[in-house]
């Protein structure tokens, strides 16, 4: 609960990877009000997370705070996950957790009560997280947070490949990533798992949009941030029926691609032949629909 004793708001970005969660991230977050918590890996299908940690601490004693908070921050699975839990003050909300008395029974719990202190600490209206690679949850999202907001982004697939491509070839490089292929099978996997995020994104976008309706889903596409941000910030603003606000100037929110220096809309040019005609062939259809210009 908040100031006023009316619950948060919870919004979710959902997307790939280099599909441009971060520029929607940063405008939200210019909003006075509305805070979305970056990446935390709350729970991902190859890497050790959260989800895995909380659930084992909560099949030993669903009433031990302290040990659930401690195993999340002790875990050092990416520096977001604890810049989140120190923003609200680790010892405040384990005090807070132990105030409330409630029976954790799944991670969701853990992530709902901690946005809810988040919002309660900093009196915010809106609460949430990016999740670049949380499509796949999404159902779980709404189950928990029956009310909430899902800001799908879409990208096409073939700008993402070679954007994500660059972006791994550099932490290699610099030794700092646990993505298992490397060498000559860096770039067939990224195609592959390229080709199925996308095509698991929309499917949980067609669904969720045909369950809870336009007013709780939304979907804009890179193309549209690039081309005219100031739409974008306009339908997001009226999608979150949040008033009359004034956000940052476009010169202090900056697009990046993964050169980290400059906008790059499409990319699909530095492909190989057999990528483009296996990323047509298997989502090409999809990418004419969902990649458009037009925020839906």
């Amino acid at each position: 609960m908040i100031k006023n004793g009316k619950p948060p708001k919870y919004l979710f970005i959902i997307g790939q990877s280099r599909s441009g969660s971060k520029f929607y991230m940063q405008y939200l977050n210019s909003i006075p009000g509305i805070f979305i918590a970056p990446e935390a890996v709350f729970k991902y299908k190859f890497k050790k997370n959260q989800f895995q940690i909380l659930n084992k601490v909560i099949r030993q004693n669903p009433y031990d705070y302290a040990k659930m908070v401690h195993a999340v921050i002790n875990s050092n699975i990416k520096n977001t996950t604890n810049e989140l839990y120190h923003s609200v003050g680790i010892s405040d909300f384990i005090a807070h957790l132990e105030q409330l008395k409630q029976e954790i029974v799944n991670p969701y719990q853990i992530l709902k009560l901690l946005l809810e202190f988040k919002a309660l600490k900093h009196e915010l209206d809106v609460v949430g997280v990016k999740f670049p690679v949380h499509s796949s949850y999404v159902r779980e999202l709404i189950t928990f947070f029956p009310n909430c907001y899902l800001l799908f982004i879409t990208r096409n697939p073939g700008s993402i490949l070679v954007s994500d491509l660059v972006k791994k070839k550099y932490r290699i490089k610099k030794g700092i990533t646990a993505y298992p292929f490397k060498g000559l099978f860096l770039r067939p996997s990224l195609l592959f798992f390229t080709i199925i995020e996308f095509r698991t994104l929309i499917s949980s976008y067609k669904e969720l949009r045909t369950k809870c309706g336009v007013k709780q889903i939304i979907l804009s596409p890179y193309k549209m941030i690039v081309e005219n941000p100031e739409t974008v910030k306009i339908a997001i603003s009226e999608f979150l029926n949040y008033g009359n606000v004034n956000p940052l100037e476009n010169n202090h929110l900056r697009i990046l691609d993964s050169s980290f220096d400059y906008i790059q809309n499409d990319r699909t040019s530095e492909l190989y032949w057999v990528e483009r005609l296996l990323i047509k062939f298997f989502i090409g259809s999809l990418i004419s629909k969902y990649t458009t210009s037009i925020l839906e």
